[in-house]
């Protein structure tokens, strides 16, 4: 049997509770703690200008610079310009049969440090 799915995306990519007996099950104090929880989600989502790849939309975790002519040589010029998440740009890297491993640079980023940096800015 399938299990309904508690929580529901939101267009703005967070999440809701979606079950309400789930809701009623949880106790005032911890409901309070979600609520602020959820809300805080969706006040940092909406000032977030963290990355999203432009390929499969999902937030970029691990930033990565690679020379302007492997650059041009994997990605698609209709694409130039946008976001690629390193999963996507190394799938397409790799269809080509180009060494990309060589000079790339990274510079991960936690969703950790990524939300205290918002909040050092908003303060």
């Amino acid at each position: 049997m399938k299990k309904k799915r508690i929580y529901k995306r939101l267009p703005d990519g967070c999440w809701s509770i979606e079950d309400e007996n789930f809701a009623k099950n949880v106790d005032k104090m911890n409901k309070e703690f979600y609520k602020k929880a959820f809300d805080l989600l969706i006040e940092i989502n909406q000032n977030s200008h963290r990355e999203i790849c432009g390929i499969c939309h999902r937030a970029v975790k691990v930033g990565f610079y690679v020379p302007d002519d492997i650059w041009k040589s994997v990605v698609h010029p209709s694409r130039i310009n946008d976001i690629h998440c390193l999963s996507c740009f190394t799938e397409r890297a790799d269809e080509k049969l180009i060494a990309w491993d060589r000079e790339i640079e990274f510079y991960p980023v936690s969703l950790k440090t990524h939300i205290e940096s918002i909040l050092k800015q908003d303060k």
